[in-house]
Protein backbone atom coordinates (compact mmCIF):
# COMPACT_ATOMS: atom_id res chain seq x y z
CA UNK A 1 0.00 0.00 0.00
CA UNK A 2 1.48 3.26 -1.02
CA UNK A 3 0.10 6.85 0.49
CA UNK A 4 0.68 10.39 -1.21
CA UNK A 5 0.94 12.95 0.69
CA UNK A 6 -0.28 16.32 -0.43
CA UNK A 7 1.62 19.94 1.35
CA UNK A 8 -2.26 21.20 2.06
CA UNK A 9 -0.66 25.09 1.97
CA UNK A 10 0.41 24.75 -1.57
CA UNK A 11 -2.74 23.20 -2.54
CA UNK A 12 -4.76 25.60 -0.93
CA UNK A 13 -4.23 28.77 -3.19
CA UNK A 14 -5.32 26.52 -6.24
CA UNK A 15 -8.78 25.25 -4.08
CA UNK A 16 -9.23 29.09 -3.16
CA UNK A 17 -8.73 30.46 -7.12
CA UNK A 18 -9.98 27.83 -8.75
CA UNK A 19 -12.97 25.74 -7.01
CA UNK A 20 -15.09 28.67 -6.07
CA UNK A 21 -15.03 30.15 -9.83
CA UNK A 22 -15.89 26.55 -10.91
CA UNK A 23 -18.94 26.13 -8.69
CA UNK A 24 -19.98 29.72 -9.71
CA UNK A 25 -20.44 28.97 -13.10
CA UNK A 26 -21.93 25.11 -12.72
CA UNK A 27 -24.29 26.47 -9.91
CA UNK A 28 -25.56 29.78 -11.85
CA UNK A 29 -26.00 28.18 -15.36
CA UNK A 30 -27.69 24.86 -13.42
CA UNK A 31 -29.65 27.93 -11.81
CA UNK A 32 -30.74 29.44 -15.24
CA UNK A 33 -31.87 26.41 -16.64
CA UNK A 34 -33.76 25.41 -13.47
CA UNK A 35 -35.62 28.72 -13.46
CA UNK A 36 -36.43 28.66 -16.98
CA UNK A 37 -37.94 24.79 -16.90
CA UNK A 38 -39.91 25.60 -13.71
CA UNK A 39 -41.42 28.90 -15.49
CA UNK A 40 -42.12 26.73 -18.35
CA UNK A 41 -44.01 24.03 -16.07
CA UNK A 42 -46.20 26.72 -14.27
CA UNK A 43 -47.12 28.11 -17.63
CA UNK A 44 -47.83 24.73 -18.97
CA UNK A 45 -49.81 23.84 -15.39
CA UNK A 46 -51.55 26.83 -15.29
CA UNK A 47 -52.63 27.02 -18.95
CA UNK A 48 -54.28 23.49 -19.04
CA UNK A 49 -56.00 23.82 -15.36
CA UNK A 50 -57.75 27.49 -16.22
CA UNK A 51 -57.62 28.12 -19.41
CA UNK A 52 -56.57 31.72 -19.18
CA UNK A 53 -57.32 35.09 -21.35
CA UNK A 54 -54.46 36.38 -19.99
CA UNK A 55 -50.69 34.81 -18.08
CA UNK A 56 -48.13 36.31 -17.31
CA UNK A 57 -45.78 34.03 -15.39
CA UNK A 58 -42.40 36.51 -14.83
CA UNK A 59 -39.11 34.97 -13.00
CA UNK A 60 -37.95 38.00 -10.54
CA UNK A 61 -35.41 35.20 -9.08
CA UNK A 62 -32.48 38.25 -9.79
CA UNK A 63 -34.31 40.65 -7.63
CA UNK A 64 -34.60 37.75 -4.63
CA UNK A 65 -32.33 35.66 -2.79
CA UNK A 66 -33.78 32.38 -4.44
CA UNK A 67 -36.71 30.87 -6.85
CA UNK A 68 -39.17 33.64 -7.41
CA UNK A 69 -42.04 34.39 -9.66
CA UNK A 70 -44.99 36.78 -9.97
CA UNK A 71 -47.93 35.74 -11.87
CA UNK A 72 -50.85 37.53 -12.97
CA UNK A 73 -53.55 34.96 -14.44
CA UNK A 74 -57.01 35.79 -15.89
CA UNK A 75 -59.69 33.39 -16.13
CA UNK A 76 -62.90 32.54 -16.36
CA UNK A 77 -62.70 29.63 -13.50
CA UNK A 78 -62.41 32.75 -10.88
CA UNK A 79 -65.85 34.46 -11.35
CA UNK A 80 -67.86 34.17 -8.46
CA UNK A 81 -65.07 33.17 -6.27
CA UNK A 82 -63.29 34.82 -3.48
CA UNK A 83 -59.85 35.78 -3.48
CA UNK A 84 -58.71 33.32 -1.16
CA UNK A 85 -60.48 30.71 -2.96
CA UNK A 86 -58.76 31.62 -6.36
CA UNK A 87 -55.47 31.81 -4.45
CA UNK A 88 -55.84 28.11 -3.31
CA UNK A 89 -57.22 27.15 -6.81
CA UNK A 90 -53.44 28.12 -8.18
CA UNK A 91 -52.20 26.91 -4.86
CA UNK A 92 -53.85 23.10 -5.50
CA UNK A 93 -52.43 23.14 -9.04
CA UNK A 94 -48.81 24.04 -8.35
CA UNK A 95 -48.63 22.03 -5.01
CA UNK A 96 -45.49 20.10 -6.86
CA UNK A 97 -43.84 23.07 -7.89
CA UNK A 98 -44.22 25.21 -4.97
CA UNK A 99 -42.34 22.64 -2.71
CA UNK A 100 -39.13 24.40 -4.72
CA UNK A 101 -40.27 27.95 -5.06
CA UNK A 102 -38.83 30.50 -2.87
CA UNK A 103 -41.09 33.24 -3.29
CA UNK A 104 -44.48 33.08 -5.48
CA UNK A 105 -46.78 36.21 -5.89
CA UNK A 106 -50.39 36.09 -7.75
CA UNK A 107 -53.02 38.52 -9.17
CA UNK A 108 -55.98 36.59 -9.78
CA UNK A 109 -58.64 38.24 -11.91
CA UNK A 110 -62.01 37.72 -14.01
CA UNK A 111 -61.98 38.90 -17.65
CA UNK A 112 -64.25 41.56 -16.14
CA UNK A 113 -61.67 42.56 -13.46
CA UNK A 114 -59.02 42.08 -16.01
CA UNK A 115 -61.01 44.77 -18.55
CA UNK A 116 -61.62 47.06 -15.52
CA UNK A 117 -57.87 47.45 -14.53
CA UNK A 118 -56.55 47.76 -17.85
CA UNK A 119 -58.60 51.04 -18.54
Amino acid sequence: MSYVCFDLNSLRGIFLEVLPKCLTYTLTKASKTKMADMKSIVETKLTEEFSPVHLDVTDITAEKCDTSFNVIIVSDKFTGKPLLQRHRMVNSCLEEELKSIHAFTMKTLTPEQWEKQKT
